[in-house]
């Protein structure tokens, strides 16, 4: 018995000696015949800034998400992007919750962005499209251009959501500890962000 656990130990010592503190993916994709982003995080954080470009350019810094199992941290040499293109949607995956991500990815102005994060965040500047937003535990933080949308719906379950530099918006609070905020105006596009735990912050700039 005494032998096996030394066996298991040392194979343990050795994963962990093998493991990458962290690993730096990019990638470049052609915009031309798509209308819509979407991209899915487990855990992390991702930073989008619209641009007057015709390729989606992203960078993910992939890091082991703190875990208390005896096999010390998972490999992130294992981690890859994956990529499917439906229609006129690219979707952006890395396919494992062992990892926290850290996105910055540039996206042409012209393409609406869906995009869920498990725990972490999303941040977009200068967005002037439709996006459908999520977070289960987080925050959501959104830098627009654009001057009016057609419509804005913010929904906290536990936490507070604004939005300011716009006219005629509702807020109001459920059950004491979250809240919604809806917007109606003349534009073209539509911005629907949910939070279960956290933020949500619109502001045109």
């Amino acid at each position: 018995m005494k032998k096996l656990a030394l066996v298991l130990a040392l194979s343990a010592a050795a994963m962990t000696a093998q493991a990458k503190d962290s690993k730096t993916i990019t990638a470049s994709f052609p915009s031309n015949s798509l209308a819509e982003l979407e991209v899915d995080i487990a855990v992390g954080k991702i930073d989008l800034q619209t641009y007057n470009g015709s390729t989606i350019e992203v960078e993910i810094l992939v890091e082991p998400k703190e875990s208390d199992s005896w096999f010390g941290k998972p490999d992130v040499s294992e981690a890859t992007l994956n990529s499917n293109t439906s229609g006129d949607k690219l979707s952006l995956e890395i396919n494992s919750d062992d990892y926290e991500l850290s996105w910055q990815v540039k996206v042409p102005v012209n393409l609406a962005l869906d995009v869920e994060v498990g725990v972490g965040k999303i941040d977009i500047q200068d967005l002037n499209n439709s996006a459908d937003l999520e977070v289960g535990v987080g925050k959501i933080k959104i830098e627009t251009t654009a001057t009016d949308f057609k419509k804005v719906s913010l929904d906290s379950g536990v936490g507070k959501t604004a939005i300011s530099g716009f006219g005629n918006v509702e807020t109001s609070e459920k059950s004491m500890v979250g809240s919604t905020t809806d917007y109606r105006g003349q534009g073209q596009y539509s911005i629907d962000a949910e939070v279960g735990v956290g933020n949500i912050r619109l502001r045109r700039d």
